[in-house]
């Protein structure tokens, strides 16, 4: 079972700024981490044989900034959803990616076929980043490296 590699896009951490937006009695505070990931996978075909939906990936995410030191690391779970070969492939996916001692969570469809970024909802945090909620957008740059962006409040 061939799956496709850039699969896994959702650990892709770089460089990490924050800031308060100002007005409500409880300011919320705005995260932003960019960068690179590095992902490793494993594929289990489940049912029929070949790409058929109900198929399983997992994965491991290295986050490395732009001078390539490594700021998180996490992993992740999807599962085949609709289509029977990779430019069609439709993924529900799961990942956790730790900073630190901070997590997020993040989840969302992956579009196999996709070439445009694509965009994954954060839905949750442990450590400074507890009650998150956002967006990751990311995009493939090679078979098993993806450029994605996190935007999310706290």
């Amino acid at each position: 079972m061939r799956i496709p590699t850039a699969v896994v896009a959702a650990g892709s951490i770089g460089v990490l700024l924050a800031m308060t937006f100002p007005g409500s009695a409880s300011a919320a505070t705005a995260h932003r981490i960019a960068g690179t990931a590095t992902i490793g996978f494993t594929s289990e075909d489940l049912g029929a044989k070949g790409l058929t939906p109900g198929d399983r990936l997992s994965y491991t995410v290295r986050t490395t900034d732009k001078a390539g030191k490594k700021i998180g690391d996490g992993g992740g779970d999807c599962v085949l959803v609709s289509g029977h070969d990779e430019k069609h492939a439709l993924y529900q996916c799961t990942e956790t990616d730790r900073f630190g001692a901070a997590t997020l969570t993040v989840t969302g469809l992956y579009d196999a076929g996709a070439t445009g970024r694509q965009h994954w909802s954060i839905t949750g945090g442990t450590g400074r980043y507890e009650n998150a909620h956002g967006v990751e957008d990311f995009k493939a740059l090679t078979a098993n490296t993806f450029d994605a962006l996190f935007r999310f409040s706290t």
